[in-house]
């Protein structure tokens, strides 16, 4: 791999057109005489939000780096890796590209990537075959989900059961549960890249477990849940729906919100707004509405105003968005009705949030809300629209 790289990418590519066309929301500060990034790989002289203050980060015309802040030195590949938050080989695979040049090691057209998944689409298939013959789980998929068959049929959701054995004998942590096959992010008949699996009794403490990235073919950071059902909602609505779990996305669907996809986690990845960035200008955020549910939006909300995202959020008191279908019986009108309601521009929903029960005199509470906030404004690349949440800011607080 690396052979491959320094004979025929080392010193033929543009490290500035590279970070221009891969990395938009990176700012690439010219001269006559050097090209400056800010440094993503030292921690120290950084922003709240973890972006270094001033650019110390050189990029050199042999696609080489070197970091006058912490010392990093290395190759463009490296940069991609980093930001894009994907295996080294799939960076040098972009570059090949970008030259036309065609990495045979461990290319997703490898036979090795074919032959992944059709073991995995096999799996799928035998699981979702169980689920039709298992009364159990599939009571608990329709009558305690309250999932109806044409949802289950379009998800392909499957039940791994103990005949799974004569297959595999790796399966201790997930026999007798529901799976989610996770499919690749092609529109067109994609294949399953991994699964995550579901309890159906309590008792169990880990409620989800997912199969272990298999680099380069299984990333799950690189995945949408539900991305290619959603794709074309996605792109005649001019916005996506983010929410967190499998439910989640399957519950929003049935209730008519098709442009939906999930993190499969409350952490959203560069790739995964890169790869969504291509479609839509428009997310508006639907994590859970407990604490940690809201610490989350508030976590995610500045990384989508970097990526030059207009941002919505809808929070709704103790409800994730699968329960709260359930509570309107997946009515779609009803349902858009109160996301009418609910549904508020980012950083507005935050400080309504954060601010709703402050009380003046408790002065460590106004110093909490103020630096839990800040960062989140001070990432709203318009200038006049971060003064208005400033003052809104400033006036809830009563300053």
């Amino acid at each position: 791999m690396y052979d491959f790289y320094n004979e025929n990418i080392r010193g033929k590519i543009d490290s500035v057109k590279m970070i221009e066309k891969y990395l938009p929301n990176v700012k690439v500060y010219k001269s006559s005489s050097t090209n400056k990034m800010k440094c993503p790989f030292h921690t120290s002289d950084k922003t709240e939000d973890g972006i270094e203050k001033t650019p110390s980060l050189l990029l050199n015309d042999d696609n080489s780096y070197y970091c006058f802040g912490c010392g990093a030195y290395g190759q463009i590949y490296e940069i991609l890796e980093k930001k894009l938050e994907i295996p080294r080989l799939n960076a040098i695979k972009i570059l090949a590209n970008e030259l036309n040049l065609k990495l045979e090691f461990g290319h997703k057209d490898s036979q090795e990537f074919i032959n992944y998944k059709k073991e995995k689409d096999k799996q799928k298939d035998r699981y979702f075959n169980n689920l039709k013959t298992n009364k159990k789980a599939l009571h608990y998929l329709v009558k305690n989900r309250r999932i109806e068959v044409d949802t289950i049929k379009k998800f392909t959701l499957g039940f791994v059961s103990e005949d799974e054995f004569e297959h595999r004998d790796d399966l201790s942590n997930i026999i007798n549960r529901i799976s989610f096959p996770i499919y690749e992010t092609k529109r067109n008949s994609p294949s399953t890249l991994g699964l995550g699996y579901g309890i159906i009794e309590k008792g169990d403490n880990v409620k989800y477990i997912n199969d272990e990235n298999k680099e380069p073919f299984f990333i799950k950071s690189q995945l949408l849940y539900g991305y290619n059902l959603a794709y074309e909602e996605i792109k005649k609505n001019n916005e996506v729906i983010i929410t967190e779990g499998y439910f989640d996305v399957i519950s929003m669907h049935q209730a008519g919100f098709t442009n939906t996809v999930g993190t499969m986690t409350n952490k959203i990845s560069d790739y995964q707004l890169n790869l969504l960035s291509r479609i839509t200008d428009n997310i508006t955020l639907f994590y859970d509405g407990d604490s940690p549910g809201i610490d989350a939006t508030i976590k995610v909300i500045p990384k989508l105003y970097r990526f030059g995202f207009n941002v919505s959020v809808i929070i709704i008191d103790g409800y994730d968005p699968d329960d709260y279908c359930k509570k309107h019986d997946f009515n779609h009108e009803k349902i858009k009705k109160e996301f009418r309601l609910k549904k508020e521009v980012g950083i507005q929903r935050i400080i309504n949030i954060e601010t709703n029960e402050f009380q003046r005199y408790i002065f460590n509470k106004r110093t909490e809300i103020i630096n839990k906030i800040s960062p989140l404004i001070n990432s709203v690349n318009d200038e006049t629209l971060k003064k208005v949440y400033e003052k809104e800011l400033m006036k809830k607080l009563e300053m």
